[in-house]
C-alpha cells in the first residue's frame, strides 16, 4: 500500500529496489479503487451505477527520498444502458471501468507533461 508523502518526503521505505536494481528514481502507480459504484438507501438503488477508479503515484528519489511528484488522479463514468446485460458478460459496464481507468492513466500523463488528448473525467484530487 502506497502512503501518502508528509513534506515532500516519501514515508515507504524503497531502498531495496536502489541496491537491487541500481536505481536513482523510482515511479510507482498504486490502484486504490477499479470498479463500479452506486448509492442506495437502505437496500434500494437510488442511482445508476457509474464507473470508478482512483490511482495515485509518486517519483522518488531514492539517495534522498524526497518527491519529485505526487498526484492522486479519480475518474468517473457514466455506464451506458442497458449495463446490466449479464448473457453478453456486461460489455457496457466492462467498457466504462476500461474507460475510466485509461482516463486516470491519461491524467497521470497530462501531470507528467506527456503530450496527448485530454481526458474529459479525470479529476486530480492530490498534488
Amino acid at each position: 500500500n502506497l502512503n501518502k508523502p508528509k513534506e515532500g518526503i516519501s514515508i515507504n521505505d524503497f531502498s531495496q529496489y536502489k541496491a537491487k536494481y541500481n536505481l536513482d528514481y523510482l515511479m510507482v502507480i498504486n490502484f486504490r479503487n477499479i470498479g463500479t459504484t452506486r448509492s442506495y438507501y437502505s437496500m434500494v438503488p437510488t442511482s445508476e451505477p457509474s464507473a470508478v477508479s482512483q490511482i495515485n503515484g509518486q517519483i522518488i528519489d531514492l539517495n534522498t527520498d524526497a518527491l519529485y511528484w505526487y498526484a492522486e488522479m479519480i475518474s468517473r463514468k457514466d455506464i451506458q444502458t442497458p449495463w446490466d446485460e449479464k448473457e453478453a458478460r456486461y460489455p457496457n459496464l466492462t467498457n466504462a471501468v476500461y474507460q475510466s481507468l485509461n482516463d486516470t492513466f491519461r491524467g497521470i500523463n497530462l501531470e507528467l507533461k506527456i503530450p496527448q488528448i485530454e481526458p474529459e473525467t479525470v479529476e486530480i484530487v492530490a498534488k
